[in-house]
């Protein structure tokens, strides 16, 4: 959020096309669009199973983004890789862990499931 004369405020369109000269308007659109106070939380789980499947390390996440044509499998030495996520409550935290454990990749053995945890003040 930006502030203008101590109020906070989300960012127009117009201010993200001076931020980010170099994207399409449809972008700079889309950004104003977005409900910064909302969770998206179909987007934070397909942004884990993405990173989960380049391996779940840094440098496999930016090799995935870099060469698209990397064989199948490519990375997928995660041992000793964590993901966090970070929510501003307990409902949210437990919506995402939800819907993390609907998925086939995180969710799809007690195995799987015992690895996406909560970790939050009251526990």
């Amino acid at each position: 959020k930006s502030s203008v004369d101590g109020e906070a405020h989300a960012p127009t369109q117009q201010e993200f096309a001076r931020r980010f000269p170099d994207h399409k308007p449809g972008v700079c659109e889309a950004l104003a669009a977005l409900d910064v106070d909302a969770i998206n939380v179909d987007l934070i789980v397909d942004l884990v199973k993405w990173y989960v499947g380049c391996g779940g390390g840094v440098q496999g996440a930016l090799d995935t983004m870099e060469d698209r044509n990397k064989p199948e499998g490519y990375g997928r030495d995660a041992k000793g890789s964590a993901v966090l996520v970070f929510l501003p409550g307990t409902q949210e935290i437990q919506a995402v862990q939800d819907a993390l454990h609907r998925t086939r990749e995180l969710g799809g053995s007690p195995e799987q499931r015992d690895w996406v945890m909560q970790l939050h003040g009251a526990l």
